[in-house]
């Protein structure tokens, strides 16, 4: 039987590594892939095309909307998926000449992320009118937590699926033999993505000179793409900002904790589930750990809340206890693991459309 044929439009390939929007992608179309013959057409390819090559997706990069419509037309594609908005905006007119399902995935929702930024009294334009119009115009609308869901569906009424899928965690009992350093603790992020340079420099700033006071021997690393002058100012003997990092597992086998202090942001977050995917316990805020069914008490504990710098030395502390610390990391992996079986509903996301 012959598969049925999806067209992926995005804004750069997708690969397992950098960015959140990113690696989101990446998993939806390692498990799309085995049931699908897929075609991504990107605007960028910062990571070349070998990633999705390996899982059998022909991959082009847009050139115009010509080259877009003669990639179209080699094919009978039964659905379009288009991520982000704002490229749903310029492509959904294009795709629909040829293509009549057509889902959005949303990644996260970005008037939500800029009105929580604004809130916070850091002034940004965002379009909802204009993003929500978009979205009125897909077949259905993926999302990766409750919480963009409802904010979206709150002005429209469409078709949706949420489809939290996130990094698949690593075996317990290699998790379990980890040279763990106690003098490490990191935090990680792509640095156009606004709330990370905010969060970083503040962790640089705020939260970390307090923790050196008490624990001398302690080194921040951070990790991730872009950081702006602002942020490679701190690197130093005790803060290392390394920018990408290509061996990202190599690297945080030896990691401590992970600081996840977003003060806004939308979305699931994958700085925090690749942290706990990797058996690493996260401190962070409620923003950091939205779509998770996270518990902050007793012996089901899987991750750390803080807000004020002072809170982040107290919950360092707490993890200094080798017994809290090893009940935090099994638990959230646990969690982990029950976010990764989600196989089952984007599959019937793609399937129910043809009902």
């Amino acid at each position: 039987m012959e598969k049925r044929k999806i067209l992926w439009v995005t804004r750069m390939a997708p690969a397992d590594i950098d960015s959140a929007g990113l690696i989101l992608q990446y998993r939806y179309l390692e498990i799309l892939s085995k049931h699908y013959e897929i075609v991504v057409v990107s605007l960028k390819e910062d990571y070349g095309t070998n990633p999705l090559k390996k899982l059998g997706i022909t991959a082009y990069k847009y050139k115009n909307s010509s080259h877009l419509q003669d990639i179209i037309k080699q094919s009978n594609f039964d659905i379009a998926v288009i991520s982000w908005w704002d490229l749903a905006e310029t492509f959904l007119p294009i795709v629909r000449r040829f293509i009549e399902r057509v889902i959005i995935n949303t990644v996260d929702v970005e008037f939500v992320r800029k009105q929580r930024q604004n809130l916070l009294g850091i002034h940004s334009v965002y379009y909802s009118k204009r993003e929500l119009a978009v979205y009125n115009k897909a077949t259905k609308l993926w999302f990766v937590t409750e919480q963009d869901k409802v904010a979206v569906m709150e002005y429209i009424n469409k078709p949706y699926s949420i489809i939290p899928i996130v990094q698949k965690p690593k075996s317990l009992t290699v998790l379990k033999e980890r040279p763990i350093n106690k003098n490490s603790i990191f935090f990680m992020g792509n640095y156009l993505h606004e709330p990370n340079v905010d969060a970083a420099l503040t962790l640089c700033q705020d939260i970390f000179p307090l923790l050196l006071a008490k624990y001398p021997d302690l080194e921040l690393f951070v990790f991730g793409k872009w950081a702006p002058k602002e942020l490679l100012a701190f690197d130093s003997e005790s803060i290392h900002v390394t920018g990408i990092v290509y061996d990202l597992e190599k690297r945080l086998d030896t990691m401590f904790c992970s600081i996840a202090n977003l003060r806004w942001g939308a979305g699931l977050k994958g700085k925090v589930c690749e942290s706990m995917s990797y058996g690493i316990p996260v401190i962070g805020t409620v923003i950091a750990f939205e779509g998770l069914d996270i518990k902050t008490l007793g012996p089901e504990t899987n991750c750390l809340l803080a807000h004020k710098p002072e809170e982040y030395l107290e919950a360092f502390n707490q993890l200094q206890d080798d017994g809290f610390y090893n009940l935090v990391w099994e638990n959230a992996h646990k969690n982990m693991q029950n976010l990764t079986n989600c196989e089952y509903l984007l599959l019937s996301s793609i399937e129910d459309m043809f009902k």
